[in-house]
């Protein structure tokens, strides 16, 4: 049985609006986009700003890392 290369991921990290969706679908990749591995505001595990008490979409807790993992090994 022939082995397949392991895949190899780029990761595009960037502010805002700095252009990281255009550049990633201007490269002619697949991508997978983080926003849609967000957690619902609804997920308990959710962080939250101790001292305003909103959601911290910055803290990487922010997204389900579990479920972002499984679309990209395909399960």
């Amino acid at each position: 049985m022939a082995l397949r290369p392991p895949a190899k991921v780029v990761l595009l990290l960037g502010p805002s609006g700095s252009g990281k969706t255009r550049l990633a679908h201007e490269s002619g990749l697949p991508v997978v986009g983080l926003d849609d591995f967000y957690r619902d505001l609804d997920d308990p595990a959710l962080p939250r700003s101790e001292e305003l008490g909103i959601v911290d979409w910055d803290h990487p807790d922010s997204w389900d890392a579990d479920r972002a993992l499984a679309a990209l090994a395909g399960g």
